[in-house]
């Protein structure tokens, strides 16, 4: 039943960008579809399935994005409660964050990178930097971009540097999806969020059978 979900459809583009035979579509993913997420995650994938593969690579991939999550965590913890205790007890998560990033979805690599441009915001570093890094986040995925650019937001809104790293990130969103949504219009709704909770091959349920 996969073959009607992201997971295996990420995988399929990205085995196709290895081969050299990269279209933006799969004859198989939901019956045949054209490739119409944001363009960093497939070739993130292949990037990381160069010597072991898409499925070896990719998963080791996504584990590591999963500790780094947890590190950034801690980090933005210790900087903004000050308490090294606290800190140390959100890094001890750190294997739920891992199995947070146990397939393959669009939305984790983003959520490194808005963890990242948080830090940096918590840390007054300059604005480029949070800017550069939700901009990148958006070519993932638009809605952990915006979420994490709220969330930078109600951290420091009186900043004026927040806001440039905020408009920064959307310029850089703009550059992508102006032309796709020109080309191809507002997305229609579907049923495929409810089937994919129902079959079990989100993280919704929590529950380790669905990845067996």
């Amino acid at each position: 039943g996969i073959i009607g979900f992201p997971t295996y459809y990420h995988k399929r583009i990205a085995e196709y960008i290895l081969s050299g035979s990269f279209s933006w579509y799969d004859p198989l993913s939901f019956g045949g579809r054209p490739y119409t997420y944001p363009p960093l995650f497939p070739f993130s994938l292949a990037l990381s399935g160069l010597f072991l593969g898409v499925s070896t690579g990719g998963t080791l991939f996504m584990a590591l994005l999963g500790g780094v999550a947890a590190v950034l965590v801690y980090l933005i913890a210790k900087e903004t409660s000050g308490n090294e205790k606290l800190a140390v007890a959100v890094l001890l998560l750190s294997p739920g964050f891992v199995y947070l990033f146990s397939h393959f979805c669009s939305r984790s690599p983003p959520i490194v990178l808005g963890l990242a441009a948080l830090y940096a915001t918590v840390k007054k570093k300059r604005w480029h930097y949070a800017g550069m890094l939700l901009g990148i986040a958006s070519l993932f995925h638009w809605e952990t971009f915006l979420v994490f650019s709220a969330v930078v937001v109600l951290y420091d809104h009186k900043n004026r540097d927040v806001w440039k790293a905020v408009g920064m990130g959307l310029v850089i969103a703009c550059l992508w999806y102006v032309p796709f949504l020109v080309q191809h219009g507002l997305p229609k709704y579907n049923s495929l969020h409810h089937d994919y909770v129902a079959e079990g091959y989100g993280l919704e349920p929590l529950d380790i059978k669905a990845f067996s």
